[in-house]
């Protein structure tokens, strides 16, 4: 995702485009790119913090840029590098501060559903049945109008 975003791969059209699209998109989001989030935090949790932060690294491919001072003059080249590193940093936030999966973090169901409805109302004012609909379908079985 974070190449796509750094532009690193326009020659692939839209078909990639979309697949990111989808990956990321609200309604398959918790199927895709949660679950991806969930496995880092374990392998996060499980590892050495200084090899798992150097995987991330040699995964975004930022291992040398880090190393050495890398001079160029390429607008293209400083400004991918600026994406990912920047793609990195976000992911590794979410590692760290995205800690409400039952199981992962010391949370509740209902803290968890209560998170997704205070997102939901960041967008717009939304009524009951509005936010019962956008809610993933494990939690809408959680919330009542009156607990709201």
């Amino acid at each position: 995702v974070a190449q796509v975003v750094a532009e690193m791969w326009r020659r692939n059209g839209l078909s990639l485009i979309s697949q990111v699209f989808y990956y990321q998109d609200v309604k398959c989001r918790e199927e895709m790119y949660d679950k991806d989030i969930i496995m880092l935090q374990i392998g996060a949790s499980l590892m050495d913090p200084n090899k798992f932060l150097l995987l991330v690294l040699q995964r975004y491919e930022l291992a040398e840029a880090f190393n050495k001072t890398i001079s160029t003059k390429d607008q293209d080249l400083i400004k991918q590098y600026n994406t990912l590193i920047e793609e990195m940093l976000q992911v590794l936030i979410y590692i760290v501060g995205e800690r409400y999966v039952p199981g992962v973090g010391n949370v509740t169901k209902e803290e968890v559903t209560m998170r997704e409805i205070i997102h939901l109302l960041c967008i717009e004012p939304m009524p009951h049945s509005a936010i019962a609909k956008n809610l993933p379908e494990n939690e809408t079985r959680c919330i009542r109008p009156w607990s709201l």
